[in-house]
């Protein structure tokens, strides 16, 4: 959700920067509740302060999410992994006024000329979603982001997943694991074993032909460095960018 927001503002910014993208559980949101939602963050910044949890706010999002299902739990269709996130004090919390704030004033930058004239037409990028994720409004959403980059954005080499009976963070569902990790792996399998590299803030080490930045926003709470020959797991630092969260993707260590 919120990474794979950031991960669209990234591909606007920076996309010559990277070998290729994988939006996990977003949607395209260019609407009314942007504006709405600025407007009620503008106003708790004000009246309650920047710090305030903003509760009003996460009712009307993260609340109705929950009411679209009989259990409650939006997140994924596995108890298991709904225990944990729900025992993992790092998760679950209400974020303030000054983050919605800052959050809905990202989300209004994007789709934008500005937006469309940053995106490389030939990264090679996957949109992958649970059908049943009222984050991307049961699928409806995230076929309208599809849409943008290929249609209005002209982008060549855009796929598109939509999982079945999956909800919000369907790679931490087991049921069809091995369809959407596989999914997952074939889609950087495939991706060209380096960016452009034409920037000079990239490392070296980034631009070698071995590690190569994949922008991915997975919902939950995964984030990683794709190394290429082994699909193993690391981390890495823009350093002159250090502003922008990094949304990577994640490898489980059984898939490595």
């Amino acid at each position: 959700s919120y990474g794979s927001f950031v991960a669209q503002s990234y591909l606007g910014r920076y996309s010559d920067k990277l070998a290729g993208a994988v939006i996990a559980g977003s949607n395209y949101k260019k609407d009314f509740e942007v504006y709405l939602g600025s407007a009620v963050a503008a106003l708790g910044c004000a009246f309650c302060g920047e710090k305030k949890p903003a509760k009003l706010i996460e009712r009307l999002s993260f609340g109705a999410y929950a009411k679209k299902f009989a259990d409650g739990e939006w997140l994924s269709t596995d108890e298991r992994s709904n225990k944990a996130y729900h025992a993992d004090h790092y998760c679950g919390f209400t974020c303030s006024f000054r983050f919605y704030s800052d959050f809905f004033r990202g989300l209004r930058r994007l789709y934008t000329p500005a937006y469309i004239a940053g995106l490389r037409r030939d990264l090679p990028v996957l949109i992958a979603s649970g059908a049943e994720d009222p984050v991307g409004d049961m699928g409806k959403g995230v076929k309208k982001l599809y849409a943008f980059y290929t249609s209005k954005a002209k982008m060549q080499n855009v796929t598109l997943r939509l999982f079945a009976h999956s909800r919000h963070e369907f790679l931490n569902e087991t049921d069809g694991s091995a369809e959407k990790w596989g999914t997952v792996l074939a889609f950087l399998r495939s991706a060209p074993a380096k960016p452009p590299c034409r920037a000079s803030n990239l490392s070296a080490k980034s631009c070698d032909g071995r590690l190569f930045p994949i922008c991915g926003g997975f919902g939950g709470r995964h984030y990683g460095m794709v190394r290429r020959e082994t699909v193993a797991v690391k981390s890495v630092c823009n350093e002159k960018n250090k502003d922008i969260m990094r949304a990577h993707v994640f490898v489980p260590r059984a898939a490595v």
